[in-house]
């Protein structure tokens, strides 16, 4: 693999990639790479696929396309949603990229592309500017690949991915190669992989890996030797192929754009408790970024562009119903701006005892500012109660705007049940009337038991834990020898849902073993009172012979 940064020579070789491009017979056949040659095309769209997969761009990255030649991985780019740079030494192909993308039919909303000339040595792009680069079969046209890679370094920003693909071992020697060098005088080098990545690692990536790309028929087994590899679980087929994906990440926090894990910690700072139907509330949440990627924050403006942010959560509802927030605003607002992979703070409504929400945009908070791992920041949200009364949970957890809520539905980090109206709303626990559980043992052995619990009396348990106690759990308490209780505090569990009065939900109690002379189950609104304590039967579970 060459590796030299004389001058003279990359002229040279820039001279001939631009007599290269001048005297394109027909340059027009090649805009629909990589589905020409018809013969490759197979193989040429698998090894795209390999290269998308692992530069895992996402709609609003600045991506460089890495000798972009007639910019046909430029304009796959832009089909994704990516702000792509296309760069070549050749103006002339430049300027044939250009045309290609105008024959393209791209969508009227795709960002636009820069087209930009290099020189061999350094990339006329800023410091920490871009998140990806991209780069099929160019890199074996270049000799000084240390600097390139160095360059490459320069414009990505932390957390940044380039992925090469490239021809290996054999490819200078091949005969369309040997044809190139001949009739051109380009460059036809092949990249070793395994010395590539050192290279990078060497000018300061902190990770480099090798996707070996097997030719399309390498792994074709017949039915029975395929069912034999899967049951054994051996995947690891053996690689004749010759070309291979090289995979570097520079240093630094990946973005929300393209996260990792997504993690949070919310904490309800301040919020109504009791409020009445259809009145704007405002809660104040305190969010720890405890997750490894830098949350990119959601600007409420774009230059003369302010979102409609009443339009979009805070319009009402039909009477006697809850609201539907109108998303098409913020959603046209995100879009026309390329927000998406931004973080919010997202609300949830649900009917308490609901396993599915009323209305699962409730509201957003903003951050101020983009927040790294172990940072936090409090962040203030304006909701609209719901025009129905009734008593309603709200669910606070963390949004990558257009990728994923950071939890699964019903498991949001933070909680807060709010009392709307005044008439026919039933108590809960925070402020309980009746307290009174009806038991059924339904399953009992190898430790554990599953009970179900009906709520018999005139008091909604809440699931959800709260600062100010009042929420619901299955204690488990370890008798001694004669019967009495040991430990008032051995085990709780946690509800697996608001429980209304008449609701009957089942609980798994495990390690049942661990207490030699039983247990009694009770349960509990914390920091209130225990139910048996209120009148309410306890269950006792004897130890097993």
């Amino acid at each position: 693999m060459i590796d030299s940064d004389d001058r003279e020579a990359m002229a040279a070789y820039i001279a001939a990639a631009e007599r290269y491009f001048q005297e394109l017979a027909e340059p027009e056949r090649l805009f629909d790479k990589p589905f020409v040659p018809v013969d490759k095309a197979g193989y040429n769209v698998a090894r795209l696929g390999y290269l998308l997969h692992h530069l895992r761009a996402r709609p609003g990255h600045t991506v460089v396309d890495f000798g972009a030649g007639l910019g046909w991985l430029t304009i796959v780019l832009l089909r994704t949603g990516c702000h792509a740079v296309a760069l070549d030494v050749s103006t002339t192909a430049l300027a044939l990229a250009r045309r290609a993308m105008a024959a393209a039919g791209l969508p009227a909303d795709a960002p636009a592309a820069r087209f930009v000339t290099y020189d061999g040595f350094q990339m006329p792009i800023d410091d920490a500017s871009v998140d990806r680069v991209a780069c099929y079969d160019a890199l074996h046209h270049v000799p000084n690949k240390r600097t390139v890679l160095r360059e490459i370094h320069r414009v990505l920003r932390d957390g940044g991915r380039a992925c090469f693909v490239e021809p290996g071992p054999g490819h200078a020697a091949s005969g369309e190669a040997r044809t190139d060098v001949d009739e051109w005088g380009v460059l036809e080098d092949e990249v070793d992989a395994a010395a590539l990545c050192t290279m990078a690692q060497e000018v300061g990536f902190a990770r480099a890996q090798v996707v070996p790309l097997p030719l399309p028929a390498d792994n074709a087994l017949d039915p029975e030797g395929f069912r034999t590899l899967w049951s054994a679980r051996d995947r690891s087929v053996a690689w004749t192929g010759n070309d291979a994906l090289v995979v570097l990440e520079k240093g630094g926090w990946p973005d929300s754009r393209s996260p990792e894990r997504l993690a949070a910690a919310i904490d309800v700072l301040d919020a109504v408790e009791h409020v009445a139907p259809g009145a704007e509330m405002r809660v104040r949440l305190r969010v720890v970024n405890t997750g490894d990627t830098r949350w990119l924050a959601m600007p409420a403006m774009m230059g003369d562009d302010a979102l409609d942010y009443e339009a979009s959560f805070l319009t009402p509802g039909p009477v006697g119903t809850a609201d539907a927030a109108p998303l098409g605003v913020y959603r046209r607002f995100i879009e026309r701006h390329g927000l998406q992979g931004r973080v919010t703070v997202g609300a949830r409504l649900w009917p308490v005892g609901a396993h599915a929400p009323l209305d699962a945009d409730y509201g957003r908070g903003f951050l101020t500012m983009d927040l790294a791992p172990g940072d936090g920041a409090d962040v203030a949200m304006r909701l609209r109660a719901p025009s129905a009364p009734g008593l309603y949970r709200v669910t606070f957890d963390g949004v990558d705007e257009y990728v994923t809520w950071f939890s699964a539905p019903g498991a949001a980090p933070a909680a807060i049940y709010l009392r709307v109206g005044d008439d026919g709303v039933a108590r809960d626990s925070r402020q309980p009337g009746r307290l009174v559980v009806a038991w059924t043992l339904v399953e009992r052995g190898d430790g554990r038991a599953v009970v179900a619990v009906r709520n018999d009396g005139d008091t909604a348990w809440l699931a959800s834990p709260l600062a100010e106690g009042g929420w619901v759990r299955l204690g488990v308490q370890r008798l001694d020898a004669a019967g009495q209780v040991a430990d008032r505090d051995w085990r709780r569990v946690m509800l697996p849902a608001d429980v209304l009065p008449g609701d009957t939900v089942r609980m798994a109690i495990e390690g049942l073993h661990e207490a030699e002379h039983g247990v009694r189950l009770d349960l509990v609104s914390e920091l209130r009172t225990w139910f048996a304590d209120a009148g309410s039967m306890p269950l006792i579970i004897t130890p097993q012979v």
